[in-house]
């Protein structure tokens, strides 16, 4: 006579949910909390935060010494197109600022859609340094100029880092069971 539940490890089987499945569920759900590589993303979220507050309140490329240097037209590291760059740059990292903040306090508010902002947070993050590749890249004296604090090298690093974070971390938070079983809020 066959096995109607076709249990063949010899578990105790009651409408088709064996044994093994429960334990399985069970070490799933133990699997939570913020903890593992969880804490690789706080430090990220910090860190992001705290150097989008440097960009932001005027530290690196947007210092008036360097902006000066960058938009007069009798710099030689002058290109008409570091004014609208730099704007643009300020304005993403303030509204960025702002993301961060909020994507923080649900990270430990333990929200249901963080996986969702986590996921854009990435996206946009990769989105920006390729729109900031791009612009910054037209610029005709970027490797002569002195003044200028970035190099195409540095882009271009800048961007491979990007992409290779951004897609770690999205097929992570898409994947794993730390982050379905702690984001419940």
């Amino acid at each position: 006579m066959s096995n109607p539940t076709n249990n063949t490890d010899n578990q105790p089987s009651f409408g088709g949910f064996s044994e093994v499945n429960a334990n399985e569920s069970a070490v799933s759900r133990q699997i939570s909390g913020l903890g593992g590589w969880l804490i690789l993303i706080q430090i990220g979220l910090i860190y992001s935060l705290l150097s989008d507050i440097i960009q932001v309140i005027g530290n690196g490329i947007f210092n008036s010494t360097t902006w000066d240097k960058l938009t007069d037209s009798a710099s030689a590291s002058y290109d008409s197109l570091w004014k609208p760059i730099l704007i643009t740059q300020l304005a993403f990292y303030s509204v960025f600022t702002l993301f961060v903040l909020f994507t923080l306090i649900s990270f430990y508010r333990k929200k249901q859609y963080l996986p969702k902002l986590m996921i854009t947070y990435y996206a946009v993050s990769f989105l920006f340094s390729a729109i900031n590749f791009i612009l910054v890249m037209q610029i005709d004296n970027l490797d002569t100029a002195t003044d200028v604090p970035i190099t195409q090298t540095s882009l271009v690093t800048g961007l491979v880092i990007s992409a290779i974070i951004s897609g770690l971390w999205i097929g992570y938070f898409i994947r794993s069971k730390r982050v379905r079983n702690t984001f419940i809020n």
